[in-house]
This record gives structure tokens, C-alpha cells and sequence, in this order.
């Protein structure tokens, strides 16, 4: 039973090991010497270089895009909380500049890792 244990642990390991390894120092010579074999070393650490600035880039476009998303859902969602016809009037906007502040927040938080983490990555790495 524990052995059965420890190789999943070391399957998931070995799946997790190339994301694992974007975030490396090394990450350039680790992916040029994985794909670029028949190259030379500087123009393989080059092409893995753009790669992995591309997924940062990535990481970075994705997170920016959830935060765009969150502050759309967060304004739609207090408008309808604040127009609603159900309930008292001063609970229902106390209610929506809840919401307001959280999604605001949400999205500031978001916009800040999706702005500064993939750059800051990329310095550590340098």
C-alpha cells in the first residue's frame, strides 16, 4: 500500500516537474537542453528564453483577464442588487457598495499579480 503511494507521488512528480521547471533559474538551459539538441548552446538558451517568456506573458494575460472579468461580474451584480425591487432600499445599496468594494478589491489584487509576478519571475531568473 505505501509503495503503491509513493509511486503515484512520484508520477505526479515527474508531470508536475516541466511547470515546475518555468519557474527555475535555469530555466532556459533546462528547456534548451530538453528541445534544442542540435543547436548551438547560445542560440538554444535564445529560442528557450522566448519561450518561457511567453508563458509568463501567458500567466500574466490570464490573470489580468479574470481580474477585467471579476470587476464586469462585480458591477453587474451591484446594479442588480441595487435596482432590485425586493427588500428595503437603504439594505439593498449598503448591500451593492458591498459588493462594489469586494470586486474592486478583487480586482486590484488580480491586476497587481497579473502585472508584477511574471516580471518578477523573470528578474529572479536573470
Amino acid at each position: 500500500m505505501m509503495y503503491e503511494v509513493a509511486a503515484n507521488a512520484a508520477k505526479v512528480s515527474n508531470k508536475l516537474q516541466p511547470i515546475a521547471n518555468i519557474f527555475n533559474k535555469d530555466a532556459s538551459k533546462i528547456l534548451a537542453n530538453k528541445m534544442f539538441k542540435g543547436m548551438s548552446d547560445e542560440a538554444a538558451r535564445l529560442n528557450a528564453g522566448t519561450i518561457t517568456s511567453g508563458v509568463l506573458t501567458i500567466v500574466s494575460l490570464i490573470l489580468l483577464s479574470l481580474a477585467g472579468l471579476f470587476l464586469i461580474i462585480g458591477i453587474l451584480r451591484t446594479l442588480a442588487v441595487r435596482y432590485s425591487t425586493k427588500g428595503d432600499v437603504e439594505v439593498n445599496k449598503k448591500r451593492a457598495i458591498r459588493i462594489l468594494v469586494h470586486c474592486i478589491i478583487t480586482f486590484l489584487i488580480l491586476g497587481i499579480l497579473g502585472a508584477i509576478f511574471p516580471t518578477t519571475i523573470a528578474f529572479l531568473r536573470v
